[in-house]
């Protein structure tokens, strides 16, 4: 009888050992993999944006057919007109080319330009909270922001500080949108704050 009771106390023991040995594991979730392409303009459409703080901030910019990776648009803001060109990339969004004064009817031949491209990223990958890229940083990745346009949800905000004017821009990048809001927000030598925004109204 006491052989069978210390035999049984014996297993009990090397089955404790080997749970200690092996305890279980959470399993480990995939991390989440932003698409860049989900964040890009829509093409042949006309974003209408909702302005204040001046006259400037309510613009319109017409997006026209993307060839390859670039895409084409012009910004009338009441006051001129400027030709722009986005390049969209795995990496990151890109302006890559911008001239000021274009009234012209049709867009120009991209080979014409290509040389004169000079790729300035708005959104870049890692997008991650505190992540950084040309002076911005993005300080959220799932906002839900309350526009003219309705409500969207899963914004990127990134944000440019620049202490020497005491001014913030900030830009927010939706989903299946683009840009969707900018402001720009100063503070005076009065501690007062002045703001200029500029909101998605509608798409057409």
């Amino acid at each position: 009888m006491n052989k069978w009771w210390f035999l049984l106390i014996g297993l009990l023991l090397v089955t404790g050992c080997s749970e200690k040995k092996a305890p279980l594991q959470e399993p480990k979730l995939p991390s989440e993999e932003f698409i860049m392409e989900d964040y890009f303009f829509q093409e042949n459409k006309t974003y209408s944006y909702r302005g204040e703080g001046n006259e400037y901030s309510a613009y319109t910019e017409v997006f026209y057919k993307r060839t390859d990776s670039y895409l084409p648009s012009v910004v009338d803001n009441g006051g001129t007109r400027i030709l722009r060109i986005y390049q969209l990339t795995k990496k990151g969004i890109y302006l890559v080319y911008e001239q000021p004064e274009f009234y012209d009817e049709q867009i120009p031949s991209f080979e014409e330009m290509k040389k004169q491209f000079n790729p300035v990223p708005l959104l870049e990958k890692p997008i991650k909270v505190n992540s950084s890229f040309n002076n911005w940083k993005i300080i959220n990745i799932k906002e839900n922001v309350v526009l003219p346009i309705g409500m969207v949800k899963n914004v990127i905000i990134v944000e440019q500080q620049d202490h020497k004017n005491n001014s913030i821009v900030r830009k927010y990048w939706a989903p299946n949108t683009g840009m969707v809001k900018q402001e720009f927000i100063t503070t005076d030598q009065n501690n007062e704050e002045f703001n200029v925004i500029s909101e998605l109204e509608t798409i057409k």
